[in-house]
């Protein structure tokens, strides 16, 4: 068929511009600590992966235009955003953005420490019930993401005190997040999207470059692995964890049961192309959008959803009946397929820039939001490199926020204005008097 000649043409070109993005980050002109990358891998596990099963000779779909309108779309937000990081965003910095002096920071080395205990504490300890209060349960996304760059940090302090083994346990270490989330609350997305930004930070700056390279080819193929294994059993695990209210000795049990069947990915295998085609292929959702916004079902949005993303900004304890924009209902608007109560399905941002505005919608949105990045990227870089670690921390934990590339614009403005707020508070008010810290300093001290 002449359109699986354009699939493939299309996987092509999204090949060729991924591999021109990660050859400009690891030349390293511009400093970086890795989040475009990051996004831009995130981003292709939910639309490049979906639409390699239908080049698969072997796989047969009714899905195919949607997949193929969807893939299409993503490969102009995939070239806008890298345009937005590699030009505007690098002319914005140089323009705009003054040169950070010499000036050398005391590195405070028990920071790191510090961020650990402290992402560990609102993520695992508070998560249960900070949830239940507005606004204040975003600290334990928050915690999660402090946890992250915690461990970025102490890979780059083993870095820059030439302990490169540090780095392996580390990432050792990083292997656990998806194990983490996936027992903490039954997702597995959050862990995956937490180690590729480990894994990202790291080859920023690690050498030989050919060590990243087959790190990445490595992690992307175990990750699906991971993939294909977890959704086999996320339904029994699922019901487990929410419904089945089963004991962590139980559902430690569901995972290690579904860890011993482990299935490494096969092309050929006809269920592991079923399962990423249910799973990560939200390029079927943006193109049934584009098929009913063009047999006349529905009209564009004109920013309407997007205003979720102003919106969220606001908190919900000063907003008790605050609408929440992206959600299953807005699929069903733009779609026409309606989901049950129990069922949340998210936009994706490149179907939300479509519905908004169209195919120039996606190309001008992903645009900015490349720019946007490139310079948190860059100020998340140079404080690096001056041993400034708060000011990291202040653009590393709200970049981390970017990451939600599956999800709705709304949750990635709030997921990032939350996170800043986090940042500030335990900055100011917890790490110079947190209890369990002086509690760890007083048995050092014994």
């Amino acid at each position: 068929m002449i359109q699986d000649d354009h699939l493939i043409l299309m996987l092509a070109l999204y090949l060729a511009v991924l591999i021109f993005a990660l050859y400009y980050f690891l030349r390293k002109k511009i400093p970086t600590v890795g989040i475009p990358i990051a996004y831009l891998f995130n981003l292709s596990m939910n639309h490049f992966f979906g639409a390699l099963v239908y080049a698969m000779p072997w796989w047969h779909s009714d899905d195919y235009e949607c997949t193929y309108l969807g893939f299409q779309l993503t490969l102009y937000g995939i070239t806008a955003f890298i345009f937005g990081c590699t030009v505007l965003g690098p002319f914005y910095i140089r323009s705009f953005i003054p040169k950070p002096n010499e000036h050398a920071f005391k590195v405070p080395k028990n920071l790191p420490s510090r961020y650990l205990l402290l992402g560990f504490f609102f993520f695992f300890i508070c998560g249960k019930f900070l949830t239940k209060i507005p606004s204040i349960g975003t600290f334990v996304q928050s915690g999660w993401y402090l946890l992250i760059t915690a461990v970025c940090l102490f890979c780059w302090k083993a870095w820059i005190e030439k302990k490169p083994s540090k780095i392996f346990w580390w990432m050792v270490f990083s292997l656990l997040f998806p194990f983490f989330t996936t027992f903490n609350s039954g997702f597995l997305g959050l862990g995956t999207v937490a180690l590729m930004s480990v894994l990202f930070f790291v080859c920023s700056f690690f050498k030989p470059r050919w060590v990243v390279v087959v790190s990445i080819l490595v992690s992307i193929y175990l990750g699906l692995s991971l993939c294909v294994t977890y959704f086999r059993d996320r339904n029994e695990l699922r019901e487990s964890i929410w419904y089945n209210q089963e004991s962590k000795g139980e559902v430690f049990q569901h995972i290690a049961t579904s860890l011993s069947n482990f299935e490494f990915l096969d092309l050929r295998n006809n269920s592991h192309l079923e399962r990423i085609d249910g799973r990560l292929n939200q390029n079927q959702l943006a193109g049934k959008a584009v098929l009913y916004i063009r047999d006349g079902n529905t009209s564009f949005a004109h920013g309407r959803t997007l205003l979720g993303a102003v919106l969220f900004l606001v908190p919900r304890i000063f907003w008790p009946g605050k609408p929440v924009m992206g959600t299953s209902d807005d699929v069903t608007e733009f779609t026409g397929i309606a989901y049950n109560d129990t069922t949340t399905v998210a936009m994706g941002q490149v179907m939300e820039f479509y519905v908004n505005f169209g195919v120039p919608g996606v190309i001008i949105c992903f645009i900015l939001l490349g720019a946007v990045m490139a310079c948190f990227d860059y100020m998340a870089a140079t404080s690096l490199l001056r041993g400034n670690w708060q000011k990291f921390t202040f653009w590393f934990l709200p970049g981390l926020g970017f990451m939600l590339s599956g999800d709705a614009f709304a949750a990635v403005t709030g997921s990032v204005a939350a996170t800043m707020i986090f940042c500030f508070f335990i900055h100011r008010y917890m790490l110079k008097d947190f209890p369990l810290i002086k509690l760890i300093r007083r048995r050092k001290m014994a």
